[in-house]
């Protein structure tokens, strides 16, 4: 389905479905990742050279991450991307 006249792709695109399916997921692994360590977002932001930010809304499943991004984050985390994404 085409954007919306504001450019926003409509709930019912199939890009739309998929990232809410697979961004909570990612969001969440970020987060359980983070915390087993027992880092706050901040000090995960400051390691990867992150926004905090945009972290906050990647781990809410809010924004989506590039590759390039969660490639950072997993070096932080001392994990791998594959691991970042488990169960997508």
């Amino acid at each position: 389905m085409p954007a919306t006249a504001t450019g926003a792709k409509s709930s019912s695109d199939p890009d739309t479905s998929v990232a809410q399916r697979v961004l909570p997921i990612v969001g969440a692994n970020i987060v359980a990742r983070r915390e087993k360590l027992g880092m706050s977002q901040r000090a995960l932001a400051e390691k990867a050279g992150a926004d905090r930010v945009f972290l906050r809304h990647v781990e809410q499943g809010n924004r989506a991450a590039t590759l390039v991004f969660l490639a950072k984050l997993a070096d932080a985390l001392d994990t791998t991307i594959e691991k970042l994404t488990r169960g997508v």
